[in-house]
């Protein structure tokens, strides 16, 4: 199993789809965290950031 590649295209999946994967964890950590949900929101904005490096 060639890691890399997986990586590489879970990678373009996640980019492609950004604005889904973004908006689907907001509505999970608002409805899960509360009052905390923001520092998460955060945290999921940079990860997937990152991915676009």
């Amino acid at each position: 199993m060639d890691l890399d590649n997986l990586k590489d295209k879970a990678k373009d999946a996640i980019s492609d789809n950004r604005d889904k994967v973004e908006e689907k964890a907001n509505d999970v950590a608002d409805s899960k965290l509360g009052d905390k949900a923001d520092k998460a929101k955060e945290g999921v904005k940079k990860g997937l950031d990152s991915l676009d490096k």
